[in-house]
This record gives C-alpha cells, sequence and structure tokens, in this order.
C-alpha cells in the first residue's frame, strides 16, 4: 500500500510517500520510498513567550496545504500528520493543533519526545544493525538520545534544545562566537545532565538520525574530501569543524552554502550539540543511518494499526 507521511517539524516540515505492506507477526516490512519533499518552515521561530503564534500556525497551515495539493494527483488515502517538539514544547498546543485542523482538514498527532525517541530507535533499526549503542536525534526544537543493548531499550528521553531554539536564544549573527559557543556547549551539558542519564553510558560509537546529522555529515565528506556515501563522522573531525566555525569564517560559510545551505544557521549549533554529546558518551565516530523517527512512525504506528 501507499503511505504519506507528513513530520511537521520544528526548522523543517517533510513530506515522505512510501510503498509498504502490513505488518505479518514480528516480520519487519521492507519500505520504499516514492519520493519525498522538504520545506524550511522554522516554525520554532514564531514562538513567543512559550506560545506559538498565529502566524506559526498559519505558516504550517500553509506548507500543509502545498503538501495537499501537490499528493491530490496520487489520490493517497493514507495521508498522515504528525509533530514533535514544534508543538509538543509550546503552551497552546490544542489550540495550535485545532488552528492547523480547521485550515487544512488534517489532525495533527502531536507525539512525546519518549515516543519520538522510541520512533528513532525503531527507524533506525530498519536501515542498521543495533545491538548495543547510543542514538542521537538532533532536531530543530528537540534532541532525542536512546541507550540500547541487547537491541533494547535501556533509556530514551528528550532534551528541549535543539539547532533551531538554540541559535535563537544564543546566537546574535550568522554564526556562534567563541562565547556563545561555550554558552551552547554548557547548556547541552546542563540539560543531558539533568536527563536522568545519571550514570553516563560509554560506547566507542553514536548512531545519529535527523536533518541535523545527515548534514553533518555531508558538511565532513566536503570538508575532509571524502565520498558522497561516506556516512560516518570520526569524532576527531567533528572536533575541527566547530573550531572552523570561528577561524577561517568565510570558508566556513561557503563550504555550509555547498553542502546544506538551507541549514546556514542552524548547523553550527547542531554541530556543537553533537559535539558535546559526543565528549559526554565518549564516542570515537558518528554513524548517520538513512532511516529515523518517521520510518520509525510510519512502522511502529500506522502499518500496526491497520
Amino acid at each position: 500500500m501507499i503511505y504519506a507521511l507528513i513530520d511537521l517539524g520544528s526548522n523543517t516540515i517533510r513530506l515522505t510517500v512510501y510503498q509498504c505492506e502490513q505488518i505479518q507477526g514480528d516480520k519487519r516490512p521492507p519500505i520504499d520510498i516514492y519520493f519525498h519533499k522538504k520545506t524550511v518552515a522554522g516554525i520554532a521561530s514564531y514562538v513567543e513567550e512559550g506560545r506559538l503564534s498565529e502566524k506559526g500556525m498559519q505558516r504550517a497551515s500553509d506548507v500543509l496545504n502545498n503538501y495537499k495539493r501537490v499528493l491530490k494527483p496520487f489520490g493517497i488515502e493514507n495521508v498522515q500528520v504528525f509533530a514533535t517538539a514544534s508543538l509538543r514544547n509550546i503552551e497552546n498546543t490544542q489550540e495550535a493543533v485545532d488552528y492547523i485542523q480547521r485550515k487544512t482538514g488534517w489532525l495533527v498527532d502531536v507525539i512525546s519526545g519518549e515516543e519520538e525517541a522510541t520512533y528513532g530507535f525503531l527507524g533506525m533499526t530498519l536501515a542498521m544493525p543495533a545491538r548495543d549503542g547510543i542514538l542521537l536525534d538532533i532536531g530543530g526544537g528537540s534532541t532525542e538520545i536512546v541507550i540500547y543493548q541487547d537491541s533494547k531499550i535501556l533509556k530514551a528521553c528528550s532534551l528541549p534544545i535543539g539547532s533551531l531554539n538554540l541559535f535563537s536564544q544564543y546566537v546574535d549573527g550568522l554564526l556562534p562566537t567563541i562565547s556563545e559557543k561555550d554558552k551552547i556547549s554548557a547548556r547541552v551539558l546542563e540539560e543531558v545532565q539533568q536527563a536522568a542519564l545519571t550514570v553516563p553510558f560509554r560506547h566507542p560509537v553514536i548512531c545519529g538520525v535527523g536533518g541535523t546529522v545527515r548534514a553533518t555529515a555531508r558538511l565532513n565528506n566536503e570538508v575532509f574530501r571524502r565520498t558522497s556515501d561516506n556516512n560516518a563522522i570520526p569524532a576527531r573531525n567533528l572536533k575541527y569543524m566547530t573550531k572552523q566555525i570561528n577561524g577561517e569564517r568565510n570558508h566556513f560559510v561557503t563550504t555550509i552554502l555547498k553542502t546544506a545551505p538551507e541549514r546556514i544557521h542552524t548547523i553550527a549549533p547542531g554541530m556543537l550539540i553533537l559535539r558535546t554529546l559526543s565528549k559526554y558518551f565518549d564516542s570515537k565516530e558518528i554513524v548517520v543511518s538513512g532511516f529515523g523517527v518517521r520510518e520509525g512512525y510510519l512502522v511502529g504506528k500506522i502499518l500496526r494499526s491497520v
């Protein structure tokens, strides 16, 4: 069957159309992606004093209505919209959900931070083996952490920090200064220490999912002249790239524009989150998964309910 899934995130809104069969027992079906489309909407930037403004709600509705027009010729009946920190971490969540439903006709499923982390882990396991390790999903408004052993989740949590909201809170210019970098790193460390991870789990490899990690991988491949299919980021490379934010700034900006132009303002805070957490978990390498929360949501919520 054909399924359309729309991920209403804090920075980007993504439409992905999949072909996938119903789950039979414990067997996980193969997932084929027909096409995908993304819009950098910056919903988190419309949050004022903890509330999403009407302009932000309208911005989200406009993108969803555009996606509705994209989907109409295909006659796809199975369409699901879900939101993460974009609508979860605001005070007027229900008002925003009601507004978007009135404007688009679509009901938005706002998932919890723990659900987002769990779906991210499930999506990752569809793409690569996962026995022992750490999963990170760095979004625009939150960062999910999953610690797993023997292919089972030991701890899943969501930190209320992401690449876009840290940019909005700490960065005055396009790229953070040394002082702003230090404040971002300190905030990340503070949040992870408060997340009930009382005994830090050490692991040499982190699995990363989500747009920030994928963009960082593209940046790594450009800076270190790796092939485009390389999906591993050595921690030492990440250290070098975060230092370059305050080194040859013009060259750094040019490199971002080559690899992830839509993240020109958010890639640096996102990389600082990744760098701080990789140091915290004493990890030497970040491996990027092609599947994440959307595929996990598809399998874990939609297909299991069919």
